[in-house]
């Protein structure tokens, strides 16, 4: 989705705001610059090995070990070096002057998570799931009777348990004929053919089911929008929801970041208070 032109059918689905950037007109694509090590790039930012084993530790529904959506998707090894490859599918090094290519802003993947997060903090967590996951028909049955102790439909289905927006139809039968919008659904994880992450058997309450949903989420945006600038807004966004309700979130917030220091050989800031979090705002 990454190399196809924005014109594209699929893509347009796909691509919900993307800047393009074209040889012939002004300013010229910055990431070239910023990310290739050929040609007229300086390489000036690169995957990390924390980022790289975030998808390779990943394992897919046919115990292959590796989340297609890192290796030769978003990363690929060049001269021996990895370069951060989804901005660089429309760069020709042969021809340095035409720096063309690609701004991905939002995507699909990324509205279906946000969504996800909202749905689970509006105490829906196995809506969450389900869109995460494996999709709306892979967890949602349709009849009307109870399964695991309770009627677990998300949409049309008898007497409509989930209020709108939170009702999807995923219907599909012949008898009568019946074909829902959202019956195509695999979930996030299951379009990349990744197997599911289940609840914890000690998530006995709804809010226990909330807190794993959550952290289950914001891992699965790193996979699904790595490089696209949206992790530290993410990992923030979490620890000061979790400071909020008492649950240590600097430390949640540092428990994620210390491995990408350790990597690279450097300290970690002093995340321990939510003000040293920002860049210092001064109003005169």
């Amino acid at each position: 989705m990454f190399e196809l032109p924005v014109e594209n059918s699929e893509v347009r689905q796909e691509h919900i705001w993307t800047v393009s950037f074209d040889a012939s007109f002004a300013p010229t694509y910055p990431f070239v610059n910023l990310f290739a090590n050929t040609g007229r790039g300086t390489y000036q930012i690169k995957p990390s090995e924390y980022a790289i084993g975030l998808w390779e530790n990943e394992v897919q529904k046919n115990n292959f070990g590796f989340d297609g959506r890192g290796r030769n998707s978003s990363f690929e090894e060049v001269n021996g070096e990895y370069v951060v490859q989804k901005y660089l599918y429309n760069y020709d090094d042969s021809k340095p002057f035409e720096q063309v290519g690609k701004w991905f802003l939002y995507r699909a993947g990324l509205l279906h998570l946000r969504y996800a997060e909202a749905a689970n903090r509006a105490g829906y967590p196995l809506l969450a799931y389900a869109i995460v996951n494996n999709g709306i028909k892979g967890v949602y049955n349709w009849d009307d009777v109870e399964h695991d102790g309770q009627r677990r439909q998300s949409g049309w289905g008898p007497d409509n348990y989930y209020p709108e927006p939170l009702y999807f139809d995923a219907r599909e039968s012949n008898t009568p004929y019946q074909r829902g919008p959202w019956r195509l659904n695999e979930g996030v994880r299951g379009r990349a053919n990744l197997k599911v992450k289940n609840f914890p058997e000690d998530a006995i309450t709804l809010q226990d089911s909330i807190h794993f949903m959550e952290k289950v989420i914001i891992e699965e945006a790193a996979l699904e929008c790595g490089f696209e600038g949206h992790r530290w807004g993410d990992m923030t966004r979490i620890a000061r929801r979790l400071n909020r309700e008492g649950r240590a979130g600097n430390q949640y917030l540092m428990d994620n970041l210390k491995l990408k220091y350790e990597y690279s050989g450097i300290a970690m800031p002093d995340y321990s208070d939510e003000a040293k979090w920002y860049l210092p705002f001064a109003v005169e």
